[in-house]
């Protein structure tokens, strides 16, 4: 095989995930899998110590699970495990070993590890989404093993996937949502800020009208906003972030008032950004600073040093997460 240099593998594997996305929008999973796995035989020595590593293995296994390849899935969990453990240890981010385990089981019908491994990825913070409905309908439902995990801070509702209401949005505009988003992530990962945020604003424009009834509207929305926070562009996720507090169950989402009250204080307005700090910790409790500048949580011990952050926080804010089934009694 051809020796390339790192821009210019580096160019091939974009290429390849593109082509990848495009034939997994249009459901020729076979072709999807053929870039994949060339993505795969680009990666030299040792591929699973290779950063993109994760990326083409949580590929692999997310095009098995869309197509049903059971088989395929067997060969490569194996992989995602080890990859998944590596990168905790290096990054200090857990959950997603869990969370591609848990996935897998589900598909191969062992459902009581599913949901061992889905509940664990939760618990240390993975963030199941729209795309993760079925699987956070297993959690919250008694499907499958009569066993119901409704307190496991899920961030999913009832509606459908990327709907409003009984609505959806036809599959065709889904999965074009879908494929731009990925595109987006992939580029967000690699600092690539201004191109991840054209691809969010693209998949934002399939979102039909009005944009604040759709809960799609509410992550890509909160997508901008993240990606402008970690570009430190504060205004302009300021802006966005406000728009998806606009979007079905925006107005209780701790991560997008963690995100507001960041960006406010890399603002210097400290009152905004004392609230939203307060109202994200009032949702989630400390966890929520995990992984976060210690700045943010000292911003509020300073403003409330008593004891008990909630009682004295609860006298100045209301919670904004009262009507999605209260906050944790969580001490700072």
């Amino acid at each position: 095989m051809e020796i390339l240099t790192e821009e210019e593998l580096r160019d091939r594997m974009t290429e390849c995930y593109d082509e990848m996305c495009l034939y997994s929008e249009k459901g020729d999973y076979k072709k999807a899998f053929e870039m994949l796995y060339e993505m795969w035989e680009l990666l030299s020595g040792n591929k699973i110590d290779h950063e993109e590593s994760f990326s083409v293995v949580a590929g692999i296994i997310e095009n098995a699970i869309d197509c049903g390849d059971k088989e395929v899935m067997r060969q490569w969990i194996g992989k995602m495990d080890y990859i998944a453990e590596k990168r905790e240890r290096e990054t200090g981010d857990k959950g997603e070993k869990e969370y591609y385990r848990g996935k897998v089981e589900y598909e191969l019908g062992n459902y009581e590890e599913a949901r061992k491994n889905l509940h664990s990825a939760v618990k240390n913070g993975w963030r199941l989404t729209e795309y993760d409905k079925k699987y956070a309908d297993f959690l919250a439902d008694k499907k499958n093993t009569g066993k119901s995990d409704r307190n496991v801070g899920l961030n999913v509702n009832d509606s459908n996937a990327v709907g409003k209401g009984n609505e959806e949005l036809d599959e065709k505009t889904y999965k074009k949502i879908t494929s731009l988003s990925n595109r987006a992530d992939k580029c967000a990962e690699k600092g690539e800020f201004d191109k991840a945020k054209q691809l969010f604003l693209e998949a934002l424009a399939y979102v039909p009208l009005p944009k604040y009834n759709w809960e799609a509207s509410t992550w890509l929305y909160t997508a901008l906003g993240d990606v402008s926070y970690l570009d430190g562009k504060y205004d302009s996720a300021i802006e966005y972030l406000n728009e998806a507090l606009k979007c079905p169950d925006g107005i209780g989402n701790p991560f997008i008032l963690l995100r507001l009250g960041e960006s406010f204080y890399e603002s210097h307005n400290m009152e905004k950004a004392r609230k939203y700090l307060i109202q994200a910790y009032m949702c989630e409790g400390a966890e929520i600073f995990e992984g976060e500048d210690k700045k943010y949580r000292e911003t509020l011990i300073k403003a409330f040093p008593a004891p008990d952050l909630r009682r004295e926080a609860a006298h100045s804010f209301a919670n904004p997460c009262a009507s999605a089934g209260g906050s944790k009694e969580v001490l700072i």
